[in-house]
């Protein structure tokens, strides 16, 4: 019985171990979903338009499709709901997003709600963000119709005579125009992210070796200071960082936490193709 219970104490500590070094990152990681089925649109008759052009009372309805239910939905830049119905819109384009089970996401191509009261009509030009901390990117916003002067404005801040927004982020943003009269058009624009020339050899590995460099972690479970190994491992190397599992132990490890701008530019290079040089 002695020797029995010796064994059983002796298992448990080598399955502890074994855990223990798995929690970092190993080589074994759970296939990840299939995102490209995931879709999301707004039929012509899930459009209200709003009964005038200072009144916000436009509403649509949004459907998803493929992925893996249940779905969330969200407008432009807001924040994912349950619901598919979005409510107290004015006239304007919009891009409806969806997140399935999985987080898999998709976004809608533009969808417009006219106004049937004005002519007020407004589009953007945007610029890329090409910096990975930070922002350069832009938009520019020309409005026709309605009555003139304009006045501008993004997301919640004040209007003005400002037309282009810069030193923006990647990312969807909310542009709002107002004529003379008091009408109103709503956009929702992109601003995608260019190239930011983050590389493995100037920025990623030097992190690596910095804060997951010790017993337990790496090279333990797996090389990640090897390019080739890191490169076919990129994308759990970005889920592992981005959702602060990595490196083991966080605050506590031997480095430290990763800070949020580092944790940018891990995803920065992932995004961009994960290049060596």
């Amino acid at each position: 019985m002695k020797t029995r219970f010796i064994l059983s104490v002796l298992s448990m500590l080598v399955m502890s171990t074994i855990g223990m070094q798995m929690s970092c990152s190993d080589d074994k990681e759970p296939s990840e979903p299939d995102c490209t089925t995931l879709d999301v649109t707004v039929p012509s008759a899930n459009i209200v338009e709003p009964t005038d052009c200072v009144s916000n009372n436009g509403q649509l309805t949004a459907v998803a499709s493929g992925g893996e239910e249940p779905y969330q939905y969200k407008i432009g830049a807001g924040a994912y709901q349950a619901s598919a119905v979005f409510s107290n819109l004015s006239a304007g384009t919009y891009l409806i997003s969806v997140k399935d089970k999985n987080n898999c996401e998709a976004t809608s191509s533009n969808i417009v709600i006219d106004n049937p009261t004005s002519t007020l009509t407004a589009v953007t030009d945007t610029q890329q963000n090409t910096e990975c901390v930070g922002g350069n990117g832009s938009i520019t916003v020309t409005a026709s119709g309605g009555s003139d002067p304009y006045e501008y404005k993004i997301g919640a801040g004040a209007y003005g005579a400002t037309t282009t927004f810069s030193n923006l982020e990647a990312g969807t943003y909310s542009i709002t125009v107002k004529d003379s009269d008091g009408c109103t058009v709503t956009l929702n624009a992109s601003v995608t992210q260019g190239d930011t020339n983050v590389t493995y050899d100037a920025d990623i590995k030097p992190l690596l070796v910095a804060k997951c460099s010790f017993s337990g972690c790496h090279p333990d479970n797996g090389n990640w200071f090897d390019y080739a190994t890191a490169k076919s491992k990129a994308s759990v190397i970005k889920t592992k960082t981005g959702n602060k599992s990595m490196p083991k132990g966080g605050a506590a490890a031997p480095g430290g936490a990763l800070s949020d701008d580092q944790i940018k530019l891990i995803a920065c290079w992932v995004d961009a193709g994960a290049p060596q040089n």
